[in-house]
């Protein structure tokens, strides 16, 4: 458990400090900051071992991206120019922080080398990011959902890590690609494509609702081919979110986008590559009701017999059995959001708007509050990364 916290703040000469004074912050901690990319900090102020990864904002709201230590009472945070969303983690020591729709400024953070620095890189002409990416499995070549918001086209960039330039990009066959993650085999790319219309000039406002069509998209990241599209039958369902369990099943999430209140919809499906349609779980109108037609993040366990979802709107996170795809339990926590696995521990690990991380131990049902850090409000989602 992280407590009592010492704060240390550190900054480079002449930059300005961005943060609270010491005071003002809820739970003291060790801080390591620096000011606008580029720049870096020194590695011996890093603890080495399992860091957990989240986007966040201050109550002044100013954007950040930041790490938490689990094996030392290090914390953090870069300030940065646009919101970041999610985040993911490449065997080379980088680590992505995608922007917000419709942001166009994405962040690496860079472990690889002595000094760990932040890197900015920009989206294209006509384009914008959708807050979701993944790097190739050896570490060169980063994948991330686009706009292009000039032709009404979901892409997946492409882009070289090593110079931050793209390389490619491929069509979705669909609008709002949102998270997208690999299968086992290490070369299929599975998208969920939102369906919802937006363009910049609109702000993130939603320009189709009466007519959106949403999917789940397998293609080749060697070639971009479509190798199969499924598309959601649900009335209202946009599919944003996923994950895949080690033996390649993908369980996506919806957010409902309609406005009547009489409609309880399923809000989570399963689907295995090569079946027709999206699998559904066995819940009952009012367990879907508790979510409030809105799910932020999917996490399965490495035994891929348990998936975890966050609803922040209905302040809960709902634990499931993949198996016989009931409702196991759910848990109360206010503006629940984040959600991962921890191998290490056998424990989903939670983050909440309101700044606080909690680990989950499925088996035992056993919760306990990792940190609170009241000044750092953590964005939806939420990765955990070894640096050695």
């Amino acid at each position: 458990m992280l407590s009592r916290r010492k704060f240390l703040r550190h900054t480079l000469p002449g930059l300005p400090l961005l943060l609270a004074a010491p005071s003002l912050l809820s739970t003291s901690a060790k801080l390591l900051m620096a000011a606008e990319a580029p720049t870096s900090l020194n590695t011996t102020c890093f603890a080495r071992g399992l860091w957990l990864l989240s986007a966040s904002d201050n109550p002044s709201g100013q954007h950040f991206i930041t790490a938490t230590s689990m094996v030392s009472d290090e914390f953090f945070a870069f300030p940065v120019a646009q919101r970041a969303h999610d985040s993911c983690i490449s065997r080379c020591g980088h680590v992505l922080f995608s922007a917000r729709r419709p942001g166009t400024e994405s962040y690496l953070l860079e472990f690889s080398s002595e000094k760990p620095a932040l890197r900015s890189f920009y989206a294209k002409a006509d384009r914008h990011f959708y807050g979701h990416g993944c790097f190739s499995a050896d570490g060169q070549l980063l994948y991330m959902t686009e706009n292009d918001f000039r032709n009404d086209r979901g892409l997946v960039g492409v882009y070289r890590v090593s110079t931050l330039e793209k390389e490619a990009e491929f069509e979705t066959a669909g609008i709002g690609p949102h998270q997208l993650k690999w299968l086992p085999d290490g070369k299929t790319l599975v998208v969920a494509n939102g369906g919802i219309l937006t363009r910049p000039a609109s702000g993130r406002k939603k320009l189709n609702l009466d007519s959106l069509q949403s999917s789940l998209v397998y293609l080749d990241a060697s070639t971009g081919k479509i190798k199969q599209q499924v598309v959601c039958e649900r009335r209202g369902m946009s599919l944003r979110h996923l994950d895949v369990s080690r033996d390649g099943k993908v369980f996506v999430s919806t957010q409902y986008q309609l406005q009547e209140e009489s409609e309880k919809p399923e809000l989570f499906f399963w689907h295995q590559p090569g079946q027709s349609g999206l699998g559904q779980f066995d819940a009952e109108a009012w367990q879907w009701s508790l979510h409030h037609g809105y799910i932020a993040s999917v996490a399965v366990n490495d035994s891929a017999d348990k998936v975890m979802l966050t609803s922040p709107r209905g302040n809960l996170a709902s634990l499931w059995d993949i198996h016989t795809k009931k409702l196991i339990t759910t848990l109360d926590i206010t503006d629940v959001a984040g959600v991962v696995y921890n191998s290490d521990s056998a424990a989903f690990v939670l983050s909440s708007g309101m700044g606080k991380m909690y680990s989950y131990q499925p088996d035992s049902h056993k919760m306990s509050v990792l940190t609170t850090m009241n000044d750092f409000l953590w964005d939806n989602h939420l990765s955990i990364a070894r640096f050695s």
